[in-house]
């Protein structure tokens, strides 16, 4: 995502009672949202 559509997706996680966010690449989530990470890497969850 841009820029643009990640502070927009910001905007919408932070109204939202639950999020679940996935992405390729952590720094393409911005860093403004809070809450629990995971990552999951050949069949494992390990919280970031």
């Amino acid at each position: 995502l841009d820029e643009g559509r990640r502070d927009k997706l910001l905007e919408i996680a932070e109204s939202a009672e639950q999020t679940f966010i996935t992405v390729a690449v952590e720094s393409d989530l911005p860093k403004a949202i809070q809450g629990a990470r995971f990552k999951v890497e050949l069949g494992k969850v390990v919280t970031l």
